[in-house]
């Protein structure tokens, strides 16, 4: 089953993680603790945007090139790794396609080797 996880969602959950530490400076928790709660996790995307590196400011708005893309490819992904620097997150990981599966009456996700790097820049330190 698919833990689906919008977008608007996803920025809200990192600052309020970063802000739960505090500032004792523990940058390793604060990494690990977003790792936990966000690898595996597919984020579904408000616009779909196609290309393989995308900007976004904390409040989700895409700052780099926006190139439209299709719904069913270039909406989702699937997040296999991140990276915290300074005040940016960075997210790894592969572009997504639903397949429905008849025999279960579920929906999982089927990734399309089409790999995507997602970086999110708030206004403040994090961690």
């Amino acid at each position: 089953m698919k833990r689906y996880l919008p977008f608007y969602l996803l920025t809200t959950l990192i600052a309020s993680m970063c802000a739960a530490q505090g500032s004792s400076g523990k940058t390793p928790t604060v990494e690990q603790d977003l790792k936990s709660q966000l690898v595996g996790r597919v984020i579904k995307l408000r616009v779909p945007a196609a290309g393989s590196k995308l900007n976004f400011d904390s409040s989700g708005m895409l700052v780099s090139k926006f190139e439209p893309g299709i719904r069913g490819v270039d909406g989702e992904f699937q997040i296999s790794s991140v990276k915290l620097r300074k005040n940016v997150v960075v997210l790894h990981g592969e572009r997504g396609i639903d397949i429905y599966d008849p025999a279960k009456h579920s929906v999982s996700i089927g990734a399309l080797s089409l790999p995507v790097r997602i970086a999110i820049e708030f206004n403040f330190r994090l961690g």
